[in-house]
């Protein structure tokens, strides 16, 4: 009888366990299928709806303290798509996302491609010239890559704007100022000051 027991007992465990592996299993899979919806297939960070989110989310987490984000847009990538094509065109992308969530801290900071060739870091706990000081290392890391069709060697560049969140600033209202000082390092000075390739900071 005690035998028996004991052999119920065992097949009960086992079954116990194969059920408990069987829902681990899902839950893993649940997990990497949402890994999955929130990444951008082409660059490996996050994509719009996903970093702006777990932006949103940082924000009201910590309602007060100092958050920035700096918005980025590759300079003249549309010629350089039209004038060397899609491949060469995908692999700035690529490699400009690689340097993004370089600089992005992990679990602290978000680093998501919003747009065709537009980017952004969300970077948290940090106020704006902190994030200037990043802005600029992305963007000089950005200028040092090099990138060639054939023989040719291209110049790559991008355009950066920092804004600092205001009391009470909600996300939209955020992304739109850093948008606009994204913009604004693009254009050219009425003083002659050439746009582009340099790294703005709202005031």
């Amino acid at each position: 009888m005690l035998e028996g027991f004991s052999l119920n007992a065992d097949t009960e465990g086992k079954e116990a366990q194969s059920l408990m592996n069987a829902t681990e299993r899902r839950e893993l899979e649940m997990k990497n299928l949402q890994e999955l919806a929130d990444v951008d297939g082409l660059t490996g960070i996050l994509n719009r709806r996903a970093f702006d989110e777990r932006m949103a989310t940082a924000m009201e987490a910590d309602a007060a303290g100092p958050l920035s984000v700096v918005v980025m847009d590759i300079d003249h990538f549309k010629d350089l798509n039209d004038h060397y094509g899609h491949d060469l065109g995908d692999r700035v992308l690529r490699d400009f996302g690689k340097i993004l969530k370089s600089k992005a801290r992990p679990r602290i900071d978000h680093a998501g491609r919003i747009g065709g060739e537009e980017f952004a870091l969300g970077l948290v706990g940090l106020n704006a010239d902190a994030a200037q000081e990043i802005a600029e290392t992305i963007r000089r890391e950005a200028e040092d890559q090099l990138m060639f069709s054939g023989e040719e060697k291209i110049k790559i560049t991008v355009s950066c704007g920092v804004v600092e969140r205001r009391e009470g600033e909600k996300l939209p209202a955020l992304m739109k100022r850093g948008d606009e000082t994204m913009y604004t390092a693009k254009r050219d000075e009425e003083d002659g000051t050439k746009g582009r390739n340099r790294v703005i900071t709202a005031k």
